[in-house]
């Protein structure tokens, strides 16, 4: 039973006598595992009596929880319908918040705005986002309203999602036009890094130049991206020698962001087609008025 909370911790009153607090964690459904990472030995092992108090991090007690509360800045809603929630997720922002204390993703702003049975439920970890979009990417991010729709289009990905197109501003002048292929893994010495393996996952996108400015030596090139893949297309653009302006950590140069941009989405649910676009601002709309 919670007596007492703050935004950090709450203080647990223990209405039973427990051999120690990591047998009363067990009991309550938290691993061994978890519990490593945030109490000492010796703390679990710290034996509980009737009306004892302890003092619990939020962050462990609620795992898989969304926090209610949203701190970020307002985000654009480009379409809603009774399937849908479609937003127009704004660059250096999680779809997904890391843990219960973080009060600025994309499913924060959700549960804070609608009341949706997804948000509140522990078990749906991913909480009715149909992908995912990395932390620096902007663009089209969709939400399912309703498990089924979710489940379905999940679970039919490759074929109801009839197209996916992203904007990419890479450094030099982009000469590799075509559908392209390459072999993906994570790096094992550097886990959040994809790199280039024959015993990888073979991902495909069709890349596309669609403007070059020569003063700035950048081009602003399309993708339809035909797989889904953690970080694929920085890491194919990387690979073709283009590294997306901003992307540090795949060779690009430094910029005021990484300009990775989901501008389309294209699928089918029921027998109806949804179409969803979002225009970038800055660079990305400076150089598609300059190909205008």
């Amino acid at each position: 039973m919670v007596t007492k909370s703050n935004p950090i911790n709450s203080m647990v009153c223990i209405l039973d006598e427990y051999e120690s607090l990591e047998k009363f964690l067990l009991e309550c459904g938290h691993s061994k595992n978890r519990m490593k990472n945030y109490f000492s030995k010796k703390y679990l092992r710290k034996g509980l009596r009737k009306r004892d108090v302890v003092d619990l991090p939020l962050d462990f007690l609620n795992l898989n929880i969304i926090n209610p509360v949203y701190t970020g800045e307002e985000i654009e809603i480009i379409s809603e319908s009774n399937e849908f929630i479609v937003l127009d997720k704004p660059y250096n922002k999680h779809g997904h918040a890391l843990k219960y204390s973080e009060t600025e993703s994309i499913l924060n702003f959700l549960r804070n705005r609608y009341k949706i049975s997804t948000l509140t439920s522990v078990e749906q970890v991913e909480k009715g986002l149909l992908y995912r979009l990395d932390y620096v990417t902007s663009g089209v991010l969709i939400y399912c309203k309703n498990l089924s729709s979710w489940k379905t289009l999940r679970e039919n990905f490759q074929t109801l999602v009839n197209k996916k197109s992203y904007y990419a501003i890479v450094n030099g002048e982009f000469d590799k036009n075509g559908e392209i292929t390459h072999f993906l893994k994570g790096s094992q010495r550097d886990g959040h890094k994809i790199i280039e393996s024959d015993d990888g996952v073979e991902v495909c996108a069709k890349f596309k130049c669609l403007k070059y400015d020569r003063e700035r030596d950048i081009s602003l090139v399309n993708i339809d991206l035909k797989t889904g893949f953690r970080h694929q297309i920085r890491a194919q653009l990387s690979f073709l020698g283009f590294p997306i302006l901003g992307d540090s950590l795949y060779g690009g140069l430094e910029a005021n962001r990484v300009y990775l941009h989901a501008h389309y989405y294209s699928l089918s649910l029921n027998a109806e087609e949804y179409n969803f676009k979002s225009i970038p601002d800055g660079l990305f709309k400076d150089l598609l008025n300059l190909n205008c």
